[in-house]
Formats: C-alpha cells, sequence, structure tokens
C-alpha cells in the first residue's frame, strides 16, 4: 500500500463462529476500513479492538432470541466518518425484525437486507464505502425476492455518483444478480480467483462459487486485490483503494 491508497478489508464473518480468527486477521493486515457481514452487536468492541478502529458503524438484519443480540453489517475505519446512512430492503423500515428460519420465504419476511454506507474524507477527497447482504436462495438461484432487493440496492446506488460496493450477494459470479451489477461496475476481482467460500470452514464446501463481490465506480483505482482464506466460512477479500487522480 502506498500513501496515497487505503487498505480495504472486506469479510463475512458468520457471527461468532470465528471470531478469534477474525480478530487475528485485523490485527494482522492492520486495514484502514472494514466491512463486515453477520455481525453481532455484542461483539463490535471485540472487532473494532482488533481493527484499531476509532469509528464504527451499525446496522442490524434481525433480532436472534437464542444470542438475544441484533446481527447485521458494520463498517469498522481508522479514520472518522464525514457521513453515514443505510438503505433496507425486504421488512419494513423501522422495528427490527426477530428471525425466523423457517424455510426461505420466512427467512425474506423476517430480515433487513441492507445496504450500508459511509463516507471517509481522505487525501482532500471524499471516498464512500458501501457493504450490503443480499437475500440467500436455494441452490443459488435467482428468485423474486432476490431480484426485488437487488432493483432496490441499485436504485440508491444511482443516486451514489462515486462508490466502493462490497458483501455477501449470495449469488455467484457469471449469473443474473452479478453479471446486472458487473455491466455497471467495475468487478475488481481477478479472474484467477473462482470462489469466495472458504473451502475448509463453510459448511457446504468443497463448493465453488464467487457470491462476494469488490465493485467500483470508474473514478476509483482498487489495487492489491486477493481473497485470503482460513479467516471465516467466506474468504476475507483485501485491497488497497484511492480516487483515480
Amino acid at each position: 500500500m502506498n500513501n496515497n491508497s487505503l487498505k480495504l478489508i472486506s469479510l463475512n464473518i458468520e457471527g461468532s463462529n470465528h471470531l478469534e480468527l477474525v480478530e487475528n486477521f485485523l490485527r494482522t493486515e492492520n486495514p484502514d476500513v472494514v466491512c463486515l457481514q453477520e455481525v453481532y452487536k455484542k461483539d463490535l468492541p471485540r472487532l473494532v479492538t482488533a481493527a484499531g478502529a476509532i469509528d464504527s458503524y451499525f446496522a442490524p438484519m434481525a433480532f436472534h432470541t437464542l444470542r438475544d443480540d441484533e446481527k447485521g453489517q458494520s463498517f469498522l475505519s481508522r479514520h472518522k466518518f464525514s457521513a453515514t446512512h443505510k438503505w433496507f430492503a425486504g421488512a419494513p423500515d423501522g422495528a427490527v425484525p426477530t428471525a425466523a428460519y423457517e424455510g426461505f420465504e420466512v427467512s425474506y419476511a423476517s430480515r433487513h437486507f441492507s445496504l450500508l454506507v459511509a463516507q471517509v474524507v481522505w487525501g482532500g477527497q471524499t471516498l464512500t464505502f458501501s457493504t450490503t447482504h443480499l437475500p440467500v436462495t436455494e441452490h443459488a438461484k435467482v428468485t423474486d425476492f432476490q431480484k426485488e432487493a437487488l432493483h432496490g440496492l441499485l436504485q440508491v446506488l444511482d443516486s451514489l455518483p462515486s462508490f466502493i460496493l462490497t458483501g455477501d450477494l449470495n449469488a455467484p459470479r457469471g449469473g443474473e444478480i452479478f453479471t446486472q451489477l458487473a455491466k455497471k461496475y467495475t468487478d475488481n476481482i481477478p479472474a484467477h480467483y473462482t470462489t469466495s467460500l472458504d473451502q475448509q470452514l463453510h459448511r457446504a464446501a468443497p463448493l465453488e462459487l464467487m457470491v462476494d463481490g469488490l465493485f467500483s465506480t470508474d473514478d476509483f483505482l482498487v489495487s492489491n486485490v486477493r481473497l485470503q482464506d482460513g479467516v471465516s466460512d467466506h474468504c476475507a477479500f483485501c485491497a488497497d483503494v484511492s480516487k483515480c487522480s
């Protein structure tokens, strides 16, 4: 990384299942900005400490009764956020829904599918980061609800002139959902990476599917992109990001 770029990490941490691995990874990598999916709110202080963050932002997807805790997406940053925003698809905005697992349709109805946006001023420029977690589907098939969530996501992104987008899309590269995003924005994941699922830690492994994304608008320079396994059930994305001069 050079002095003109920020180090970015994006990772689905699968709740608290791999918390110590995630903490050790963040301490080792020393990132500037971290985008996390599937975070329990009560674990945030530990993650903030591990990342050396001075600012954080969290939005819940659902309240999990077994854990008595909210679970959602979060940003961690070594730089103060100049602005933060959140949008929801699925359950209406307002009270956090209670998680339910009785099939995919019930799961859809009991989640906020959120897009979080945070801005960091760096080198005299404003860098906008966004992260999301789209609906999971059976056997990675495209569903009407997933299309609806993507439609809402694109509407919000269209209002942002410049951004990095990361997250768990639950839709494989080459499929309809991923392709729609790749047609509008730059797909920064090198072609030689064929899966973002950890082949040891994911419950469905071995399974080669690139279901996580690292997209950007044309005014961003994204370099040194790599995927790191052995951290969670999904691989971590690491990259250096900056605005084009």
